[in-house]
């Protein structure tokens, strides 16, 4: 049975499929970014087992574990199979620690001739692995902008032009303020810092990369501590648009979400607008006046900006 370190598997890693066989919730919590999930044990039964072997030793709950899980190997198997025809890919089978778990399902995918290798230390293992990118230096520049400038649509078309560019707020599924996205439902910190490592490592040290021009925080999750470091130090370039036109892009994208969300949203910052100004949006929002409402929104965001962005020191502007 064959075992690999990540390290020896990621430069060539579209030969791989990972397969995480943790738990449902393990896997949510953060998982190799492209991995599919086949759980050995649901979440109740891992809770089941770990409480029979802290009690009664672990020969009780390996028995226990396998009179549960044994009947599902057979589709356990055919899942593996599915994946297999659909990728053609190598599978690279993986739990916690590359222990039992990922040892089992890669013992028996091995019994059905699937070309499978089994992830050496686990997602422990790759957690390390992806914090110590972190550290690796590369050529930063930071894209500023007024909100609605349109950061991203910007950054997006450069990657299709060529250029090396990492969208923070993609990867985070928040757009940073408190209008830009639910933080219940966007990544956790783990899978925001394995998505990022996964990208962070792929970049070419010898090229510019591209970031947005980020506060630490996006929604729930933090930019790890030595990537923030290097865009403190970054050059700043500052995208430059008329105010129509931000206004226009801020109507699109956030002109159309629930009222129930922007009056929540607009809650969290009311002690910052001001209790005059605050009722004042929230009487406009509550009648359906959204554009207008964004428009004293829109002067409350620049004045951060414009106090923020003194603070960097020299920057460039772009059209």
């Amino acid at each position: 049975m064959s075992k690999k370190l990540f390290e020896e598997l990621f430069f060539n890693h579209k030969d791989y499929l990972f397969i995480d066989v943790r738990s449902p919730s393990e896997f949510k919590k953060g998982h190799i970014p492209g991995a599919y999930n086949i759980p050995l044990f649901s979440d109740q039964l891992r809770a089941l087992v770990g409480a029979i072997y802290v009690q009664e030793g672990k020969e009780k709950a390996v028995h226990f574990a396998l009179e549960r899980v044994s009947p599902q190997f057979s589709s356990f198997a055919q899942e593996a199979q599915g994946l297999y025809q659909k990728s053609k890919k190598t599978l690279v089978v993986y739990c916690a620690r590359g222990g039992m778990r990922s040892g089992a399902l890669t013992w028996l995918f091995t019994l059905f001739n699937l070309p499978v290798i089994q992830l050496e230390r686990g997602y422990k293992a790759y957690r390390n692995w992806a914090m110590s990118q972190f550290s690796l230096t590369r050529q930063v520049n930071l894209l500023s902008g007024k909100t609605g400038a349109g950061k991203t649509e910007c950054l997006l078309r450069w990657l299709k032009q060529g250029r090396q560019i990492i969208d923070l707020e993609g990867l985070a599924d928040h757009k940073g303020s408190v209008f830009g996205g639910d933080k219940d439902t966007q990544a956790t910190q783990q899978q925001f810092e394995n998505d990022l490592a996964w990208q962070w490592a792929q970049l070419d040290s010898k090229k510019e990369v591209w970031l947005e021009s980020e506060s630490r925080k996006i929604g729930a999750v933090i930019i790890p501590e030595p990537i923030w470091l290097q865009m403190k130090h970054a050059p700043v370039y500052v995208l430059e648009c008329s105010q129509e036109e931000r206004l226009d892009r801020i109507m699109r994208e956030y002109g159309v979400l629930p009222l129930e969300f922007l009056l929540r949203a607009l809650a969290e910052i009311k002690d910052h607008l001001g209790s005059e100004r605050y009722f004042q949006v929230k009487i406009l929002m509550d009648n359906g006046e959204i554009k207008e409402a964004f428009i004293i929104l829109l002067a409350y965001y620049d004045k951060k900006y414009d106090h923020s962005l003194q603070k960097k020191g020299d920057f460039v502007c772009i059209g």
